[in-house]
């Protein structure tokens, strides 16, 4: 199960790449592509940190002050059985093992399959505390909603959509920002 471990690496890795060379990205931003349509945040102050064949990444907020939100798509090598409850096993299994205990406390979280598009989804939602969070801060809250998906035009493929806040304070308009987000990535026609 190798491919699940790389579901939620992209998350980490954005987080480690200059910011300071990102490029300003004008709010609700279309990008066309083969497999997936995508858009990026509707708002001001986004700044894209990464894109290529398998994913795209915007970053926002004050690195200084610790509080920072992501928003990313990625492609994923989809597993073996697109079963339902072997689909939303492969996510689970995969989210936890990119949270490492000694870094990510679990508040709560939760893995839902889902039937809001055509084809199998699994919505995962989760609240922790980063114990270990940059930008010299002891603790931050880390908001996370997620929606992974089967790719329906490409049996071996799937994809992540995922929206994050860390700060700390959380975000009361967090779940409305991440649900736009996340509709605003589709499969092309």
């Amino acid at each position: 199960m190798s491919h699940a471990r790389d579901i939620l690496a992209v998350g980490a890795l954005c987080l480690l790449i200059p910011v300071a060379n990102a490029q300003n990205v004008a709010p609700g931003r279309f990008f066309p592509g083969e497999m997936l349509t995508i858009r990026a945040p509707d708002s001001d102050g986004w700044r894209m940190i990464g894109s290529s064949s398998i994913g795209m990444a915007f970053f926002s907020g004050s690195e200084s002050a610790g509080d920072t939100y992501l928003a990313e798509v990625k492609l994923f090598a989809a597993p073996e059985s697109r079963e339902r409850d072997d689909f939303l096993a492969f996510v689970r299994t995969a989210f936890e093992k990119s949270s490492p205990r000694e870094r990510f406390r679990p508040l709560e979280s939760s893995y839902e399959y889902t039937e809001e598009r055509s084809y199998p989804c699994v919505r995962v939602t989760a609240l922790v505390h980063d114990t270990k969070a940059f930008f010299g801060r002891a603790s931050l809250r880390f908001q996370w909603h997620s929606l992974y998906c089967l790719h329906p035009k490409r049996q071996d493929a799937g994809f992540m959509i995922a929206y994050s806040h860390r700060g700390v304070s959380m975000d009361a308009e967090f779940d409305a920002k991440a649900r736009a987000f996340i509709q605003g990535v589709q499969v092309p026609g």
